[in-house]
Formats: structure tokens, sequence, C-alpha cells
């Protein structure tokens, strides 16, 4: 079998008592349609296994969805990343590369696509200091020096601007995902 690391990122679970997902619950319902090598990250939707069968991105998002769907009764939306894409998040963090060294105020925005150009511009033409923020493909870097709790610069903000499915996360969460990952 042709071992195809992947991860994937559940949007908007146990978050506020809403959408509770026990991680116990979701690595199973991941066997049971044949992925293995399922483990889990947090409490809030990462998992990580070998996506084996070689399934297209656009296809397992819709069969985890539905299968969470069916099994557990919630309607997620999923994001998924292969192990290539997670490294290339790491490595083309634009905040990191300009010097800045506090890891605990990154996070990363993972778009379940490309945005459509046209929308591109208009989270640009905003001011939104002290938070800043850089789009590179399917991913928004953000740097939220305040937190990312009040921040403006958050997942709903960039859904409705880029007219995409999203979901966050923090830059210790990326490094540990990608270490699971290897």
């Amino acid at each position: 079998m042709n071992e195809k690391p992947t991860v994937c990122f559940l949007r908007g679970i146990n978050v506020s008592g809403r959408n509770m997902i026990k991680m116990t619950d979701l690595a199973p319902l991941f066997k049971g349609f044949g992925i293995a090598g399922v483990s889990t990250y947090l409490q809030s939707g990462n998992v990580v296994f070998s996506n084996s069968k070689g399934l297209k991105e656009s296809g397992l998002s819709e069969l985890i969805k539905t299968r969470i769907k069916k099994k557990l009764g919630l309607d997620v939306h999923v994001v998924i990343r292969t192990r290539e894409e997670i490294e290339s998040i790491l490595i083309n963090n634009i905040f990191l590369m300009s010097g800045m060294e506090d890891t605990d105020k990154l996070y990363v925005i993972m778009l379940d696509r490309n945005p459509d150009q046209s929308r591109l511009d208009g989270p640009r033409l905003t001011d939104f200091s002290p938070e800043k923020f850089e789009i590179r493909g399917r991913e928004v870097y953000i740097f939220c020096p305040d937190g990312y709790s009040r921040a403006k610069l958050n997942n709903n903000f960039f859904e409705k601007k880029l007219s995409s499915i999203a979901t966050t996360r923090n830059w210790k969460t990326m490094i540990a995902v990608s270490e699971m990952m290897k």
C-alpha cells in the first residue's frame, strides 16, 4: 500500500459546548471506512491518518463529513491537507520569514479551496493594526499580538470575505500535526 499521510481538520467542534465530539469516538469512525493509522491531536478535531486508498481531497472530505453526520448527527465542515501541504505551510509563514519570533501570536486559517482572485482585494483594503495577515494559496497566515480570541481577523471574517469554508489552528498545533505526520 502507498501510505499518504493526511490530516483532517474539523471546523467548529468542541467550541463553547457546541458540536461536541470525543476524540475516542472520532478515531474508530475513520477506521470504519478503511482509513489506517488514525491518531488525534487535542480535542479540536485534528485527525492524522494514512490515506492508503489514495482518495482525492474532495471525495475524502465529503466521506468524512457524511460519516460524522450519519454516526454522530453533527454537520461539520472538513478541511484536508497532505503532509507536503503541512510542510509547505510551516515553511511559507511570512511572519516567521520576517523575523517575528513570538509563535504564540501566529495562526493559520486553512481554506477548503483557493479563493477567487476577485475576492482577495477586499480584506487588504482595510487596516487591521496591530493584527496582520497574508494570504498564500489556500492559507491565511495571521499575526495577532493581542491573541486570537478577540481578533478582528478571525475564521468567520475570512469565510465571509473569501467565500470559502475555513478552519483556524495556532502555530503550536500546526507543528504538532506536522510531527505526527512523520
